[in-house]
């Protein structure tokens, strides 16, 4: 029976990121953090992007997460080092991008004013706890294993979002996280990622609601992006011959140059496809969005009087998914089970209607073009 090495709190950290398959980490160095370079550094499947500024490492962390769908992973250290962070962290919340936050933390028990910390030594855990899905101070360096796997199943489950994990030194000016001594830790374990399955009750009901409408429209969110379901929304699109709106921090859910699509919806300057489409439908199918947020507020500001169907998407329903036409679940999932459902239906093509789309689209772009003109050199 092997047994394993003892090992420092940046080791373990290292060994964390590296069976987790982390192939970046941003970071601006500090001496609150020196152990978990040191174990980084003999991490050779892994590369160092080192910033001139904490801002840039989590927006850089937010930018990987969303374009690769696997957690940016970004290491700042105590203090200022964390709240410089803060912008690109909550940019990822609101955007849904899977991103693990680690930073370097003044000693448990500090005294007042230690270096890089305030009177309470837990301020800069409790202030990230409010712009992510989840905060954790580490006390313990047995612990480090297990909260670094729950980090990164909870940043890549249900509605992706940051993490944050703290790591507190033993005192000032130490060399050493938690303890000086190195441990034997357990071996690390990845926590698998959980999607929310679709109800196939649910399933039905939208699937029978949608072939019973007349002119439906679909509204879709940035989580089909996140997880991925352009081509069954697309598809879905065609069978239904209906129209795709979308929230505007999801625009390239579908290509402009789809038949069915109707551009973006916010408060106030929506596209004029989508207004089109809206003034049109009898019902509305949500999909990708989040209950209780502002772009659900400004789809339902531009169509007040119609039926809206919506699959949300979050870790799990709350009180924002308060009727029988709302429920949670993975956007690719829940389309690929509707595709099934519906099956061999298929709406009867429109043509009036989709060549009306793309007359108006090709004016729209003609307009375009006519005020850019002057401008070109």
């Amino acid at each position: 029976m092997s047994t394993r090495a003892p090992m420092h709190a940046g080791e373990a950290v290292a060994e964390a990121l590296r069976e987790e398959g982390v192939e970046r980490v941003y970071s601006v160095p500090g001496s609150h953090i020196h152990p978990i370079y040191d174990g980084l550094s003999r991490v050779k499947s892994l590369r160092f992007v080192t910033c001139k500024q904490e801002p840039n490492v989590s927006l850089m962390a937010d930018a990987y997460g969303r374009l690769t769908g696997k957690p940016g992973v970004c290491l700042v250290t105590a203090g200022p080092g964390g709240l410089n962070s803060m912008a690109g962290v909550a940019q990822a919340y609101g955007a849904a991008s899977p991103m693990i936050h680690i930073g370097g933390a003044v000693p448990l028990q500090a005294d007042k004013e230690a270096f890089h910390g305030v009177d309470d030594p837990a301020f800069v855990h409790e202030m990230f706890g409010k712009i992510t899905k989840w905060s954790a101070r580490v006390e313990r360096i047995q612990d480090i294993p297990e909260v670094m796997a729950q980090a990164f199943h909870i940043a890549r489950s249900g509605r992706p979002g940051p993490v944050h994990v703290e790591l507190p030194r033993v005192s000032d000016y130490s060399e050493h996280i938690l303890q000086e001594a190195p441990a034997v830790l357990p071996a690390y374990r990845p926590v698998p990622t959980v999607c929310t399955r679709p109800d196939p009750a649910f399933v039905e009901r939208f699937a029978e609601a949608v072939m019973a409408a007349r002119t439906p429209v679909i509204a879709a969110g940035k989580g089909i992006i996140r997880q991925h379901a352009m081509a069954e929304l697309a598809a879905l699109a065609v069978k239904l011959q209906a129209p795709v709106v979308f929230a505007q921090d999801a625009i390239g859910v579908i290509p402009e140059s789809h038949p069915f699509f109707a551009g973006h919806f916010q408060q106030y300057r929506s596209h004029p496809l989508c207004i089109e489409a809206l003034k049109r439908t009898d019902l509305i199918f949500g999909i990708g969005l989040r209950a209780g947020t502002a772009e659900l507020a400004a789809l339902r500001a531009n169509a007040p009087e119609r039926n809206l169907l919506l699959v949300g998407f979050d870790d799990r329903p709350d009180a924002a998914n308060g009727n029988e036409d709302e429920c949670v679940a993975d956007p690719k999932l829940f389309l690929a089970a509707l595709l099934e459902r519906l099956g061999a239906y298929e709406r009867p093509r429109d043509e009036a209607a989709t060549n009306r789309m793309a007359a108006a689209k090709a004016a729209l772009r003609a307009s375009l073009a006519a005020q850019a003109e002057p401008h070109r050199n």
